[in-house]
């Protein structure tokens, strides 16, 4: 037995040496405070006897309404489970959690109360930062968005309430490509297209499109949308909103950006999936091999010849690859593009950007 309660002792000391939690008992008869070094360590207090203002002065003053009745649950037997901040004597303050058990004693009168006190400050104030950030996020969307929405790392639309505010589109309807229905005809390969290119390059994404919204009129807003990464950068949650009356200019303009001095895999890759091209049907336009265009997205490694075909190509198919204002590489097609036919190489005019970009004008 006496082997038992020093290993019990030594985990209760290991414990308090972490700094962030302590033990108390207090004798319900006499009103007696007594604490461990770990308790004295968190309240700042500098022995048993100041204990007695765990329950009452060391308690916020903006908390201690909501606190004022502990002593008077314990004494009526029942457990405690609270957390509030209590200023300590060098006027620090500390988030603690307090939790306490009653002991029984003859007639099953409580005795003793007996429990432990955790300093979860840091914890509290990271829960309340993310809070005050989530609310400051919240405030600025509804102060400047007409809607926002979320999607899944894939793509996946999520159902938002404001896109349904807005637009009277159900949640379920808006899932998959449905939030492309209440989208301008005109509008919305563009708008597909813009999406999927910001999906397969893993960034963001500003353009317009016209909106139908509840009241049947369509209106010109401006979508943006960013990816949230996690430590490793993978893409984690996209985040959209939409904005009234602004134009991102850079999805809809054929003057918009800078034209690129060479084009990427992913670019290509991206191109490809605007036109619904396949890998062969790229090679053929192109007049290269299959295995020259699989090689170069992959790993980028191709003859400069090789390079500007499948550029001219994919150009000639209606893309332009050109460099936003902030100088994010990205690709635009012309309006209907995805509907042409490639053009063999013999075919195809000398390069120039497409006559006719896109536009929700």
């Amino acid at each position: 037995m006496h082997r038992r309660r020093g290993s019990a002792y030594q985990l209760l000391k290991l414990v308090e040496d972490s700094g962030e939690v302590g033990f108390w008992w207090l004798d319900l008869e006499t009103g007696r405070i007594d604490g461990s070094v770990g308790l004295l360590r968190i309240t700042g207090l500098m022995s048993d006897a100041e204990l007695h203002a765990l329950f009452a002065d060391l308690v916020h003053p903006d908390d201690r309404a909501m606190q004022a009745d502990i002593l008077d649950i314990l004494q009526r037997g029942h457990p405690v489970s609270r957390t509030f901040r209590i200023v300590r004597p060098d006027r620090s303050v500390r988030w603690v959690r307090l939790k306490g058990q009653v002991v029984l004693g003859p007639a099953a009168r409580p005795i003793r109360a007996e429990g432990v006190l955790f300093d979860v400050t840091l914890p509290q104030e990271a829960t309340l930062l993310a809070e005050e950030n989530r609310l400051r996020y919240q405030n600025l969307t509804r102060t400047l968005a007409a809607a926002e929405w979320t999607a899944s790392p894939q793509g996946q639309r999520r159902p938002s309430a404001s896109w349904q505010a807005l637009t009277g589109q159900a949640g379920p309807d808006q899932q998959g490509d449905g939030w492309q229905a209440v989208l301008h005809p005109d509008d919305r390969a563009m708008a597909a297209g813009a999406w999927q290119e910001a999906l397969i390059r893993e960034g963001t994404l500003d353009t317009d499109f016209r909106l139908r919204c509840a009241d049947g009129l369509h209106r010109r807003y401006n979508c943006r949308v960013t990816p949230l990464r996690d430590g490793r950068g993978h893409v984690v949650e996209w985040l959209g909103i939409l904005l009234l009356g602004l134009s991102g200019g850079a999805g809809l303009a054929a003057s918009a950006g800078q034209p690129l001095p060479d084009v990427t895999p992913a670019l290509v890759r991206a191109a490809r999936a605007l036109l619904d091209w396949s890998a062969p049907t790229l090679a053929a336009a192109a007049g290269v091999s299959l295995s020259s265009v699989k090689r170069f997205e992959a790993e980028g490694m191709v003859r400069d010849a090789t390079r500007r075909a499948i550029r001219e190509a994919l150009e000639g198919g209606g893309i332009r690859f050109h460099r936003d204002p902030s100088g994010e590489a990205g690709v635009l097609a012309a309006k209907g593009a995805a509907s042409r036919p490639p053009l063999a190489p013999a075919q195809r005019p000398v390069p120039k950007a497409p006559e006719a970009l896109t536009s929700a004008g």
